[in-house]
């Protein structure tokens, strides 16, 4: 006859073993879920719930390539997602992601960091989709037409986005952060460095550069820029030439070598409303016509026929240059004016900047972080350093 002591041994090894079972099935379905502390299925298939995971330069590299993989192909209409640093030192000889090709999926940088770029056009080619929390630091972008750190083209969105350490040159809209918009861009930093859009090369050589974007049909709302531009004709601090441009603000140096220069745009006839001019100098090599009023604090040129200019504001002791000579301000310092109203620096960097963008300029709180004796910093960029200066 068997012990009861063996029985009770016997039951109690069942019952240990069933329960490591029914952990290890927990655990596993948490890990699938991401949970747990899991990683969300550690190999990605591309889909919504289960990007593919871009961990190294070798991952980078197969974004939009359709190269196959054990979870499948990485085609330009899948899902991704920066999990990691990723360093190109070295790497010379990368290729726009797309080519010739629309980005149509959607590219999440998780706030990692993407240093040491040079390419050709920039990181993507065309964007149609959408492209978020991707930081760049230390770029070198360069081209003929349509250049820019993140995208030479948009039609997609692209959305709290970083840019630093920076040059952008080529010679037909060029921008810090993308060449041509024609899509939305929100909630984007392009700070500490250079775009240069050139004389050389194409009919409408020199034209449209700016520190967001060269050229906007679409909207640019949210954003700062740190970076000098410089151009020959529609140069500007956010853009060269805008669509809707609202509640940005600009502090580079801006240079023109022939019309249409601003600090914040170049050219509009489109919507410029509740930004701020903050350029130490403003500047046309080029004297300005007598007939066509070609350079100013906010925006190079605006018409009559389109009124939509609106609570803009610029320094006070900006340097506004034509030729050799300084730029009078007239009767155009006002909010719906080319120059746009004076703002202290008590107000948009001192004692009142924790009220006088919220109250005045009506930044909306729900994107900006405001503070006393700063410049407002944009949220959502935890773990990256802003300290946006005027100079």
């Amino acid at each position: 006859m068997i012990k009861k002591s063996i029985l009770r041994n016997v039951a109690i090894v069942i019952a240990c073993l069933a329960a490591v079972t029914m952990f290890s099935n927990c655990s596993k379905d948490k890990d699938k879920d991401g949970e747990g502390g899991g990683t969300t299925n550690t190999i990605g298939d591309g889909s919504e719930t289960y990007p593919f995971l871009v961990a190294n330069v070798a991952d980078l590299k197969r974004v939009g390539t359709g190269e196959e993989t054990q979870g499948g192909k990485w085609k330009l209409d899948k899902h991704y997602k920066q999990i990691a640093d990723i360093d190109l030192s070295g790497e010379d000889n990368l290729k726009s992601i797309g080519g010739v090709y629309d980005f149509t999926g959607t590219y999440d940088g998780g706030g990692y960091t993407i240093s040491n770029l040079t390419i050709v056009r920039g990181l993507f080619s065309y964007v149609q989709g959408t492209v978020k929390n991707v930081r760049l630091n230390g770029v070198n972008i360069s081209g003929n037409a349509s250049v820019g750190s993140v995208a030479g083209s948009s039609k997609g969105v692209i959305e709290h986005c970083s840019v630093s350490n920076v040059t952008v040159s080529g010679n037909f809209q060029i921008g810090g952060l993308v060449g041509l918009n024609t899509g939305s861009i929100n909630a984007c930093i392009v700070s500490d460095g250079t775009v240069i859009c050139s004389a050389e090369g194409e009919l409408f050589n020199g034209s449209y550069s700016g520190g967001v974007a060269g050229r906007n049909l679409g909207t640019i709302t949210n954003c700062y820029t740190t970076v000098d531009v410089t151009g020959t004709q529609m140069v500007g601090g956010i853009v060269g030439v805008d669509g809707t441009v609202q509640y940005c603000y600009s502090t580079g140096n801006i240079n023109g070598d022939d019309e249409y220069i601003g600090g914040i745009t170049g050219f509009t006839l489109g919507k410029i409303s509740n930004c701020v001019a903050l350029n130490s100098k403003v500047k046309n090599t080029s004297a300005p016509s007598s007939s066509i009023p070609d350079i100013g604090r906010v925006i190079g040129w605006v018409s009559s026929v389109y009124t939509s200019y609106n609570n803009n504001y610029a320094r006070p002791d900006m340097i506004l240059i034509g030729g050799e000579n300084p730029i009078s301000l007239g009767t155009e310092a006002t909010i719906t004016g080319m120059h746009g109203a004076n703002v202290e620096s008590a107000d948009y960097h001192g004692a009142n900047s924790g009220t006088w963008w919220s109250n005045t300029a009506e930044f909306p709180t729900s994107e900006w972080l405001f503070d006393n004796n700063r410049l407002p910093r944009l949220k959502g960029f935890e773990g990256l350093v802003q300290n946006p200066k005027v100079n």
